[in-house]
């Protein structure tokens, strides 16, 4: 861990160690996760909207030839697609147990297996919090969440005992871990969006791209800037004392200031 330097300098630019990185990069792959990055975060999953200019933005930048463009997150596949429409970014869900760019789709065969029980698990919980208002039981087919956000205030350490006291007997087939105001279930095995990353990094060959851009701002990003530590620039959202990311900006605002700048030295770097 690392306290994370800030991504401008004082007149709000790109840091010059930042642009020192970027600079020599022939190609890019950019990576981000999508709630509290790209998009604010919301009391629940679907009222999570991109901003139109970063999504006119994320666009543009997915069609320069030199950047490939991807979205990592915990949402479901059909759930991100719905998110960002028809693009030619690559898109890895489920925590990286999905990965979906132009004609590849895989899916991790541990998470095929998970299916059945994650579906019961899904009917049960849900019967389990009837009592408390507001939770979300979300079955994202080889994850599950439980969303609690919308929970009154009041209610919430008795929400997460019953979800853990639920969950924990199951701690052999899934691990539990919690993100913002989520309880996560996701098949036990070694794989995360930093072994997922690794994998789309070999998929697309990197050494024909050059640098790995990771932007996130939640504890299940801190694996992919683990991943990428030392060989990529890495991107927190939100000030934090200690993360494994180099970098840091302050919400999504700035995320889109970040790629704004990173479109312009690109615009600058092709120049004759």
């Amino acid at each position: 861990m690392v306290t994370p330097r800030y991504a401008f300098d004082a007149t709000h630019a790109l840091r010059g160690s930042l642009l020192r990185k970027l600079l020599p990069c022939r190609r890019i792959i950019l990576l981000s996760d999508f709630d509290g990055t790209l998009a604010p975060i919301r009391p629940t999953p679907a009222e999570a909207r991109m901003p139109a200019r970063t999504r006119k933005l994320l666009y543009l930048l997915s069609n320069h030839p030199s950047i490939t463009v991807g979205i990592v997150t915990g949402r479901s596949l059909p759930d991100i697609r719905r998110k960002v429409g028809k693009s030619h970014m690559l898109l890895v869900a489920n925590h990286g147990f999905e990965i979906f760019f132009d004609r590849l789709s895989w899916v991790h065969p541990w998470a095929e297996r998970a299916v059945p029980l994650l579906r019961q698990l899904a009917l049960r919980l849900r019967k389990q919090l009837r009592p408390f208002s507001g939770v979300l039981v979300e079955n994202k087919r080889y994850t599950l969440s439980v969303h609690y956000r919308s929970v009154p205030k009041r209610d919430v350490r008795r929400m997460r005992e019953v979800v853990l006291d639920f969950l924990l007997p199951f701690w052999k087939d899934f691990r539990i871990t919690e993100g913002k105001k989520v309880v996560e279930l996701r098949p036990n095995v070694p794989w995360d969006k930093g072994t997922a990353i690794q994998r789309v990094l070999t998929l697309l060959k990197r050494e024909k791209h050059g640098c790995v851009i990771y932007i996130g701002d939640d504890t299940t990003d801190e694996d992919a800037f683990e991943t990428l530590r030392g060989g990529g620039i890495t991107v927190v959202v939100g000030r934090k004392k200690q993360s494994r990311a180099a970098y840091w900006v302050r919400d999504p605002a700035e995320v889109w200031e970040f790629l704004a700048a990173l479109a312009i030295t690109l615009a600058e770097r092709s120049k004759p």
